[in-house]
């Protein structure tokens, strides 16, 4: 099975880095391409939120872009889940805390 995504790197906080980056510089197709193509977004206390797919990321980051001229995502912390601390084991998930910003203060 072939995919466009690109090859998760071997470490997860590389992944979450270049998503910070792409986002930071309102890159869509990079952005986009972070994720799978059958992605799928959950959010349990609003379920009727729920999507699968590129598209809808597309949409809703393209959105995003427009109304908010300069956005600032900072990636404030991250730690690895399942693994000891400071391991950088490849294949394992990474927890992370960030914030982002509108920069208008």
């Amino acid at each position: 099975m072939t995919t466009d995504t690109p090859p998760a790197p071997a470490d997860p906080r590389a992944t979450v880095e270049r998503v910070q980056r792409t986002m930071n510089a309102h890159d869509l197709d990079t952005f986009v391409a972070c994720f799978a193509p059958d992605y799928a977004s959950e959010q349990p206390a609003h379920p009727d939120r729920a999507f699968r797919g590129r598209d809808q990321i597309r949409h809703n980051w393209a959105r995003l872009f427009a109304s908010i001229p300069e956005p600032l995502a900072a990636l404030l912390g991250a730690a690895g889940v399942g693994r000891p601390r400071g391991s950088s084991a490849p294949g394992r998930s990474l927890r992370r805390t960030g914030r982002c910003s509108t920069g208008a203060g």
